[in-house]
């Protein structure tokens, strides 16, 4: 069961030119420290499946990240909410739009945004090897993703034109080009991420933060902390000042099991 929710603002969104302009990240050429194999999945309203890349091993997956510094490698794998938050993402209209991922992991709300005609999203994680693996993937889609790492755990407002700081915990001090940010982003999207509780209350205060600066919010999350992830979003809007407080209803959705939903992850995803 996946509980998908959406908080909406009716802000104006940002006057950004929509002129083309392209950040690549760190490598232009992915070498990926994971053995990956591609996915192809559907997604209702998309005409063609998204093309995917995901590590094809989740034991080898996280010996690497392990051996990279990296506690978490659960981004590495597709996982049911992110398509569920991608449909919900696409059905509210993204053409035209800007969207901000929190979470990444592989990238696929990310690419699913673009081929809906976003003209802006960028992918975010604290994951370098996730960031650039869902660069990859857009790529075989034909499409260019704008991506960064950014922890949301780390003191540092989410990025903006206004602030286009970025970082982990290995590269904390990191600038993206704030031209190519809108001033405020339309969507702010972020699913399968409440793993722990820090994470639930680090995105429960960012959920908040990104409602507060005008963007309509959409989470998926199999519910693991989702009181932790409410009680955080509602104590940040208190102390934001927003009023009246949204209405947050989590939405029970049942969610059919694709067949390139892996093993390991279909486990998982029912703890």
């Amino acid at each position: 069961w996946l509980k998908p929710f959406c908080l909406k603002t009716f802000c104006c969104s940002d006057a950004m030119s929509p002129a083309v302009a392209v950040h690549l990240p760190h490598s232009a050429v992915l070498s990926d420290p994971c053995t990956l194999h591609e996915l192809r999945i559907r997604i209702d309203s998309l005409e063609e499946p998204i093309r995917l890349l995901e590590a094809k091993d989740s034991e080898e997956a996280t010996r690497v990240y392990k051996a990279f510094g990296e506690d978490d490698p659960f981004g590495a794998r597709a996982w049911p909410s992110a398509c569920i938050c991608a449909q919900r993402l696409l059905a509210e209209g993204v053409r035209g739009r800007t969207v901000l991922e929190l979470g990444c992991g592989t990238g696929l709300v990310a690419t699913a945004a673009l081929l809906g005609g976003a003209r802006f999203v960028l992918a975010t994680d604290r994951s370098r090897a996730n960031v650039d693996r869902a660069v990859a993937s857009a790529r075989l889609n034909g499409k260019e993703l704008q991506g960064e790492v950014f922890d949301v755990t780390l003191p540092m407002p989410l990025p903006c034109r206004a602030s286009p700081h970025c970082g982990n915990i290995h590269q904390p001090s990191l600038e993206f080009p704030s031209h190519l940010l809108p001033e405020t982003f339309d969507f702010a999207v972020f699913s399968d991420v409440l793993y722990w509780p820090e994470l639930a209350t680090a995105f429960g205060r960012r959920a908040a933060e990104a409602f507060a600066g005008g963007s309509t919010v959409i989470v998926a999350d199999p519910g693991r902390r989702s009181d932790e992830f409410v009680k955080a979003l509602r104590s940040e809007l208190r102390r934001l000042g927003v009023e009246p407080l949204p209405q947050v209803d989590l939405l029970p959705t049942s969610c059919p099991t694709p067949e390139w939903v892996s093993a390991d992850v279909r486990m998982a995803s029912s703890l």
